[in-house]
Order: structure tokens, then C-alpha cells, then sequence
């Protein structure tokens, strides 16, 4: 062998022991254009120290399901609420720039993807996943009739709602679908997220409402710098 050559693949060999290389992610979401029904399911079992009790909820906080379509870098999420409330989120682009609409009413928000009702469970963004590691793997159930790996975690939520941030511990759980890696539930302690993704995914692209499309220009024109002359 070329000494140089030996020398290179020491090299290489040394720096991949020692940095070791990225593991490869136990699960994501499919990528481009998809259609998704969550359903959201309340009271999952629990151990009474696997998380703090959490109070009744009001009408129009919680989650029933949603329906999520996107079609190139833009996603629609129909958003239907416990007591009767429905509402809908766009996200545009990779920005994260997101436009709330509640049904029926003329009231918008334009945010970021961390400033919507949106549950963090239901968004199908790629950092809800990011717990997941190979080590939490604790069973291997079926579940809706698929065969899963079935990851635990305890984390610590931060709520910055109040006066002062405070915190709690929640358990979250993933039934990852052994043979695609896609996510079939996840769990956040206190309600379970179901996913069912459309295999056909959807022929025609998004087409947002024109008051919102008005609503992310305004929202731009605001927040760009004029130009220096």
C-alpha cells in the first residue's frame, strides 16, 4: 500500500474513533408534499410520578385533531379545538414565518413556529423528534395494527407564560413504525398525537386565502429595512 495512503487512512480512522461519527435519526417525518390527520387522544396512562397533574381544560385550549397538507414549502394546519373552536395555521417557507387565522374572524398573527397554539407535538417539524435517541428504546409493541419501536424520555419543559419562567417534568413517548422510521404516536405525559399520513399525497399545490397572503406581506413590508440610497 501507498505509505501515503496508510498515512490518510489512519488519519481518517483516528479522527472517526475519536469524534465518532453523527448517529444516523431513529425516526422522521416524510418529507415533501403530504396530507396528515392527527388525532389527539387525552388521559394517556401514566404513572402518578411519571408527570405533574395538569389542571381541566378550558374550552378551546385543547386539541381534538388536525389536518395538515403541504405542498412545496408551504403547509397548511386545520386546527379543530375542544368546545367548538376551529382555527388554522400557514406556515410559509423555510422562514418559519407562520399566519394564525381563527375561523370566522378577522383576527390574525404573524409569528414564528414557537409563537402558535400550534402543539408542539402535531407540527411535524423535524425538532419534535430531536428527543429521540436510540438508548430510550424500552418495548416493542404493535400499535394500530403496526409493528413499533416505542421510545420513553423524561424531559423538563420550561413555561415562560407567568411572571417568572418556571418548570416541569413531562414523559414523552414515540411509536416509530419499525420498517419506515415514520412516526406513528407520539406522547407528551397527558395526550397522544395519531398519525395518519395520506399515501397518495396531494395533486393540486396550496393556495393560502388571499386576507392571509395580504397579512404575511404587510407583516414583511413592516419588518424589511428601507433601502439605503
Amino acid at each position: 500500500m501507498n505509505k501515503r495512503l496508510a498515512i490518510g487512512l489512519c488519519l481518517t480512522l483516528s479522527v472517526t474513533l475519536l469524534c465518532g461519527a453523527n448517529p444516523a435519526p431513529v425516526a422522521a417525518f416524510p418529507q415533501g408534499s403530504l396530507r396528515c390527520i392527527v388525532t389527539a387522544v387525552p388521559n394517556v396512562e401514566k404513572k402518578a410520578n411519571d408527570a405533574e397533574p395538569r389542571p381541566a381544560a378550558i374550552a378551546g385550549s385543547t386539541l381534538e385533531s388536525a389536518t395538515i397538507v403541504r405542498t412545496g414549502e408551504l403547509t397548511r394546519y386545520e386546527l379543530h379545538w375542544n368546545g367548538g373552536k376551529n382555527s388554522e395555521v400557514w406556515k410559509f417557507g423555510k422562514s418559519g414565518l407562520m399566519v394564525s387565522n381563527s375561523i370566522g374572524s378577522a383576527e390574525f398573527a404573524v409569528t414564528g413556529a414557537d409563537q402558535t397554539s400550534l402543539p408542539f407535538m402535531a407540527s411535524l417539524g423535524s425538532e419534535t423528534l430531536s428527543w429521540i435517541k436510540a438508548s430510550d428504546l424500552v418495548a416493542t409493541p404493535e400499535f394500530k395494527n403496526v409493528k413499533c419501536n416505542l421510545y420513553r424520555q423524561v424531559v423538563t419543559l420550561r413555561d415562560d407564560t407567568g411572571e417568572a419562567a418556571s418548570y416541569r417534568k413531562a414523559v414523552y413517548f414515540a411509536w416509530i413504525d419499525q420498517a419506515t422510521g415514520v412516526p406513528v404516536a407520539l406522547a407528551d405525559g397527558g395526550i397522544r398525537y395519531e398519525f395518519a399520513f395520506d399515501p397518495v399525497p396531494p395533486a393540486e399545490a396550496l393556495v393560502p386565502p388571499q386576507r392571509v397572503q395580504k397579512e404575511l406581506e404587510r407583516y414583511v413590508r413592516i419588518m424589511t429595512p428601507p433601502r439605503r440610497l
